[in-house]
């Protein structure tokens, strides 16, 4: 898919009324803020235990809290806001989500059929709101200032060693996407480190550490999965997980560009990266 050039107001002028299904995370305050900075109408189902006081606040009303799997509910609150188009933002712990009505018993039965779970979930998620009368779009598509285009975005440059290891995890991550168990691999002198599993990106950082016997050194492919559905969890990076790079001495992050990836306030984001001897490389 090609980046679209144009701005947030441009972007979401196109969808009209967006609802947002906010997880936790920084990402569905900081599309919050976008939409009240760009005066876009807009409404937000908030998942239960997630929603932060500043997102209440900037939806002056326009919110409803619940489970994830409160289908029914979620449909309900969007339609009275005359919602037209729809964003999901934001990780959903196991304990957001319940077997609690026939959607969701509907939606795993379906699910059975998918040879990627985790990706056949969305896309259940995706075909029932469509169902509904709603169109889905990412993150990514609504907000373009998240999204980056292709080359080292920071001022600090991977070393020849570095571009070795940056081949070999794009590989390591393709190769784990295929696997549909995660998105994230370090590499560290040509060797696989550590691989993302279902405890995320964060837990892996922190094992590598060890992995390399607290060496300087390594880095992290955060790459899409293989036919992945893009409107839905795409690979996001933000302070935390450049935090966690720098605790465990990893020189840099290569992530994919355009509509692959989704970056926390990039131009900030970049600059810490900077400050800290930390290099992104976006492909």
């Amino acid at each position: 898919m090609k980046l679209i050039d144009m701005t947030n107001k441009q972007a979401q002028k196109r969808f009209g009324k967006i609802g947002l299904i906010a997880g936790n995370g920084n990402f569905p305050l900081l599309f919050v803020k976008d939409m009240v900075k760009n005066k876009t109408p807009f409404a937000v189902y908030g998942i239960q235990g997630f929603v932060k006081p500043e997102m209440k606040k900037l939806a002056k009303g326009h919110i409803c809290e619940g489970l994830i799997t409160d289908f029914n509910k979620c449909v309900k609150f969007f339609k009275s806001e005359k919602v037209d188009t729809i964003v999901i933002i934001g990780g959903v712990q196991r304990s957001a989500a319940k077997l609690n009505n026939f959607a969701v018993l509907k939606g795993l039965i379906k699910l059975m059929f998918y040879k990627k779970k985790h990706d056949g979930i969305f896309r259940i998620i995706i075909s029932e709101f469509e169902k509904k009368g709603f169109k889905l779009i990412g993150v990514q598509d609504a907000m373009p200032s998240l999204l980056t285009k292709k080359g080292t975005l920071t001022k600090t440059k991977p070393s020849k060693q570095d571009l070795e290891d940056i081949k070999q995890a794009i590989k390591e991550s393709k190769k784990l996407g295929e696997t549909d168990i995660g998105q994230a691999a370090v590499v560290y002198k040509g060797k696989l480190i550590g691989a993302e599993d279902a405890k995320g990106t964060d837990a892996l950082i922190k094992r590598c550490l060890e992995g390399k016997n607290n060496a300087k050194g390594g880095v992290m492919a955060k790459l899409t999965k293989p036919g992945q559905e893009e409107r839905c969890d795409i690979p996001a990076i933000g302070f935390g997980t450049l935090d966690n790079l720098i605790k465990c001495k990893l020189n840099g992050i290569v992530i994919e560009a355009e509509y692959k990836t989704i970056l926390e306030e990039k131009e900030k984001l970049i600059k810490y990266a900077d400050k800290n001897k930390i290099f992104i490389v976006a492909i």
